[in-house]
C-alpha cells in the first residue's frame, strides 16, 4: 500500500526525513541508550537464566532504581490513598508490590479529570498495563487495552520526568492515523525527582500539569503501524479547513514508544501545539509505562463484563473505531 499524503509525514530533526510507517531515522538520529537497564554480572547471575528469569529481574531493578531515585515521599501509603472523591483505583492498590512504583498517582489523576470529556470525569482508574509487571513490549500492551475506549498513557523516564496522553478512541493497529477531538497530550511541570521535604510536597508537585489538547491543525491523533514497530501521538503539517490539503512544518511527532519500550521521543507537533515532552530532551529513556482506562464498572470483574460487550459490538456491529 503506498502512504497517502496525509500519512507521510516528513520530520527534519537532524536533516534526515522518512516516511511512516518505518522509524528507521529516529534510531539512526539518537544512538541507543540502555545503560539505565539492569545487566547481570557474574556475581548476580542466577543458576536459572531463562528469559522469563531475566525479565523478572530486569522489572525488579528498574522498581529499586525508582524507589531509590524518588526518595521516600512520593509512594507513601497516605499518599496513594488519597484518591479522588467517590472514585475507585481498580487493577491495582498501595500494597501491588509487582506494579510499584506506580507512574500515575492520584494526584495527577485528580488534575487530569477536568481536561477528560464530561462522560468520563466519574468514571474510576483500572490499571490494565504496568511494564514493570507485565514486560516492556508494545504487543504485550496492546494486547492488555484491546476493547479499552478511553485510556490513560503515563511515562516515567530515568531523569524523573513523567508525561503521556489521554485518548478516547481504542488502540489497534493501522495504516494511518485515527481519533478523536478529545485527545490530550500531558506532563508534569517538574521532575519527580525534585527533592520534597514534607509529605505534601509531593501531591502539589504532581498536581502541577501542563495540559496540551488537540487544536484541529489535522486529524494526526493516534497511530500504530501494522508491523506495531512504534506507538505515536501526534504529527504532520496544518491542513488547510477550505482544500483540504496539508502543508508542511519543521514539527514532528508529539510522542513516540519504540516497539521494545525502552526509548522514547517527543517533539513540536502541530496536532497538540505541544513542546517537546521530555525536558531535558527530544529522546528518552523509559523506566516504566502504564496504562488505564477509565470505566463506571466498581469492581475489576464487572469493567472486563463491560468492556468484553463493547468489544462485540465493535467487531460484530457497523461501528467503526477509527
Amino acid at each position: 500500500e503506498v502512504p497517502t499524503r496525509s500519512s507521510a509525514i516528513n520530520i527534519d530533526r537532524a536533516k534526515k526525513s522518512f516516511v511512516m510507517p518505518s522509524l528507521s531515522s529516529y534510531q539512526s538520529i539518537v544512538p541507543r541508550r540502555r545503560s539505565f537497564r539492569p545487566k547481570v554480572t557474574p556475581e548476580n547471575q542466577s543458576p536459572v537464566t531463562s528469559p522469563e528469569n531475566k525479565a523478572q529481574a530486569s522489572r525488579s531493578k528498574l522498581r529499586q532504581m525508582l524507589k531509590s531515585k524518588r526518595g521516600n515521599l512520593t509512594e507513601t501509603k497516605a499518599n496513594f490513598l488519597d484518591r479522588p472523591a467517590n472514585a475507585h483505583i481498580l487493577g491495582t492498590s498501595e500494597n501491588d508490590e509487582a506494579a510499584h512504583p506506580h507512574v500515575l498517582s492520584p494526584a495527577i489523576m485528580n488534575a487530569l479529570r477536568p481536561h477528560m470529556p464530561f462522560a468520563a470525569q466519574c468514571d474510576n482508574f483500572w490499571l490494565k498495563y504496568s511494564m514493570v509487571r507485565d514486560g516492556a513490549s508494545l504487543e504485550t500492551m496492546l494486547h492488555k487495552v484491546r476493547g479499552s475506549t478511553r485510556t490513560i498513557i503515563a511515562i516515567e523516564t530515568t531523569d524523573g520526568n513523567v508525561f503521556g496522553s489521554f485518548t478516547s478512541s481504542p488502540w489497534h493497529t493501522s495504516s494511518r492515523f485515527y481519533g478523536s477531538g478529545e485527545a490530550l497530550l500531558w506532563r508534569m511541570n517538574s521532575s519527580r525527582f525534585t527533592p520534597c521535604n514534607i509529605v505534601e510536597d509531593p501531591v502539589k508537585l504532581e498536581s502541577n500539569l501542563d495540559i496540551f489538547g488537540w487544536n484541529g491543525s489535522n486529524r494526526n491523533v493516534q497511530f500504530v503501524p501494522n508491523d506495531k514497530s512504534a506507538l505515536i501521538l501526534g504529527g504532520g503539517g496544518i491542513v488547510d479547513q477550505e482544500t483540504g490539503i496539508e502543508h508542511e512544518t519543521d514539527c514532528g511527532f508529539g510522542l513516540v514508544l519504540e516497539s521494545d519500550l525502552g526509548k522514547g521521543f517527543s517533539d513540536r507537533c502541530e496536532t497538540f501545539g505541544n513542546s517537546p515532552l521530555s525536558a531535558d530532551d527530544f529522546s528518552f529513556d523509559i523506566a516504566n509505562v502504564e496504562v488505564w482506562t477509565m470505566t463506571p464498572a466498581e469492581s475489576v470483574e464487572m469493567a472486563e463484563q463491560l468492556e468484553v460487550r463493547r468489544q462485540f459490538i465493535f467487531e460484530h456491529g457497523n461501528f467503526m473505531q477509527e
